[in-house]
């Protein structure tokens, strides 16, 4: 996701489409929603720290887990890249910085 969201970023600087900008805005905010309400339906996440042992097998503790908190922490950094690009943009064009539509 690394590359892919330097790319993304860097669309965001050059273009001059404001309505781009919006787009990649709306589509973060889905993603933000789509990652949390799946976290909130998935079982893992009802499971505390302490009690990992205690409810979860091995193969779960020692591959899914490491493999799930990789993943997430990848999008968690590939969405911080185009966030930043995005806010740069954001605070430098008076259209999207303006409150008007």
């Amino acid at each position: 996701m690394g590359p892919f969201s330097r790319v993304i970023a860097y669309a965001v600087e050059q273009t001059r489409d404001t309505r781009t900008i919006e787009a990649v805005t709306d589509s973060l905010a889905t993603l933000a929603e789509t990652v949390l309400k799946q976290w909130r339906e998935m079982k893992l996440s009802e499971v505390d720290i302490i009690e990992e042992s205690i409810y979860l097998d091995e193969q779960t503790l020692t591959t899914t887990l490491p493999v799930l908190w990789k993943l997430l922490r990848s999008c968690l950094f590939a969405t911080v890249i185009v966030l930043t690009a995005m806010t740069g943009r954001i605070l430098n064009d008076r259209r999207l910085a303006s409150d008007r539509g």
